[in-house]
């Protein structure tokens, strides 16, 4: 089988004209075919995207027009720079009809106060299909052969809003009467979308353009994939929080997915699966500097070292529970069962928990509606104390004794073997 590179470009690698240029020229640094790659929304479209379908939901019909044209306004200025406004070509047809769409969808919404689940997914999808339909056409317009390849034709999913799972069976069968034998031209695939055996439109989560794209390798068995990021490769902190951060040269899968559980925004967390099922290496690359190596992710037998430096995770917007039983008993097995299943019913996401005599604390996501769910479920038998405001701090690769001021602020420490989290107020 011929070597294929897949790549994957996020909504960073083409947030206006200059990006969308880079993105060509890094392509052309890439002569080799096969060559597929995956892209995400234009910048921050998904966001504005969500808003406005929670606008429709709301059924804001003023709001939602507004933040339509604005989404709209935005997609064409970067056409017009990329094409000098010349309106005869047929980007602007093609963009113009997904817009009209877009604005039937919004209006049927409003119009007949109904907001099926998977209208959700639908509205949210436009950023993907307009990203990839500018990117392809102006690939095209410089020389580059490219063909647009819509998801949702090769992708097949659960019916899960917001967030489906792959029918790997199904999907396998699209991706391979898709793609083999392999075309001569760019092939530039929709990120993030797919679709249910019905045909309608679904999501594979947020960040699902990594997953995108390591479905296609998977399947394809290709001898790397590539993601394009602002970064010089994975960090070990955040460099915006932190100077003198260091760029791992390379990681195993399992590394990759510790910091991704703990909440490093380093790739999709479902991202690696696919890849370490195949053995198939996943580099990290910076696209406003090409020339560095970036980050390799792999089999530990193809790593050489372990980490040099331990990374430093932040997750903000925590809040930390204190639940004790009303009848002051120890904390029982048959109250952690409690607890657990209350946790799984209100979808509560936990990112630290601790069992002590009399009580059991954990720390998560402060998502107000879930924690209210969580709390009216347990309130009949438990007391639980709420301190928000604080953020989890977690320390991985640990090969020494950890000395950070924050440690003697924390109001709850943590440490397993080389990893350690503590819980700080902010």
């Amino acid at each position: 089988m011929q070597s294929l590179i897949v790549m994957k470009f996020g909504g960073a690698s083409v947030k206006d004209a200059n990006a969308v240029k880079n993105v060509a020229s890094i392509l052309k640094q890439h002569p080799q075919r096969p060559l597929i790659f995956v892209v995400s929304a234009m910048g921050k479209t998904t966001n504005n995207l969500v808003e406005l379908a929670e606008l429709s939901r709301a059924y804001k019909k003023q709001e939602a027009l507004a933040q339509y044209q604005k989404i709209k306004d935005f997609h064409f200025s970067i056409i017009d720079e990329l094409f000098q406004k010349d309106t005869k070509h047929t980007v602007y047809q093609e963009v113009e009809a997904y817009f009209t769409e877009i604005q039937e969808v919004i209006q049927g919404i409003t119009l007949l106060r109904e907001f099926p689940f998977h209208l959700h997914d639908r509205i949210v999808s436009f950023g993907e299909l307009i990203s990839a339909t500018i990117v392809t056409a102006y690939l095209n317009k410089i020389g580059l052969k490219t063909e647009f390849y819509d998801a949702r034709k090769i992708i097949k999913t659960t019916s899960l809003a917001g967030g489906s799972e792959v029918l790997w069976e199904h999907t396998q069968k699209k991706v391979k009467e898709t793609f083999l034998p392999f075309p001569e031209h760019i092939c530039c695939v929709t990120g993030y979308i797919a679709s249910n055996l019905e045909n309608q439109t679904t999501t594979l989560g947020r960040e699902g353009s990594d997953y995108t794209a390591a479905i296609l390798s998977n399947i394809l068995e290709a001898s790397e994939m590539r993601i394009w990021k602002d970064v010089d490769g994975v960090l070990n902190a955040d460099p915006r929080r932190y100077t003198n951060t260091y760029v791992y040269p390379q990681l195993t899968y399992q590394q990759a997915v510790e910091m991704s559980y703990y909440g490093a925004s380093v790739i999709h967390p479902r991202t690696i699966k696919p890849l370490e099922n195949k053995h198939i290496p996943l580099r990290v690359k910076c696209f406003l500097n090409t020339e560095l190596e970036g980050t390799v992710i792999q089999a530990p037998k193809h790593i050489t070292q372990p980490p040099k430096h331990h990374a430093i995770i932040d997750k903000f917007n925590q809040i930390l529970l204190t639940i004790t039983p009303k009848d002051f008993s120890f904390v029982m097995e048959k109250h952690v069962d409690e607890i657990v299943s209350a946790i799984t019913h209100a979808k509560l996401k936990v990112s630290l928990s601790q069992n002590t005599a009399l009580s059991y604390i954990i720390c998560a996501d402060n998502n107000h509606e879930q924690i209210a769910d969580f709390i009216n479920e347990l309130s009949e038998k438990f007391d639980i104390q709420k301190q928000d405001k604080v953020y989890l701090k977690t320390y991985l690769f640990l090969t020494e004794r950890l000395a950070d001021e924050e440690f003697f602020k924390a109001i709850l420490i943590q440490r397993n073997g080389s990893t350690a989290q503590m819980v700080i107020p902010e």
